[in-house]
């Protein structure tokens, strides 16, 4: 697996504890201005809250992490 985003890691801390993990994939600078990513996360965001019950996961407890 690749591990650049720390990915391993959030999926160590989330397994134990029965959490998903979604990740985005965003456009990164320099090829897209400034809030092209933060736009990806956030849809990533919405995409996620609008299929969460098919994805089996609680709407309302959602947290969101980055770095």
């Amino acid at each position: 697996m690749d591990n650049r985003f720390g990915l391993v890691e959030m999926l160590n801390l989330a397994e134990p504890m029965g959490m998903a993990v979604v990740s985005v994939e965003y456009r990164l600078a320099p090829e897209t201005p400034h809030s092209g990513s933060v736009e990806d996360c956030y849809a990533g965001l919405v995409w996620m809250s609008d299929h969460a019950h098919e994805l089996n996961i609680d709407r309302g407890r959602i947290v969101i992490g980055g770095c």
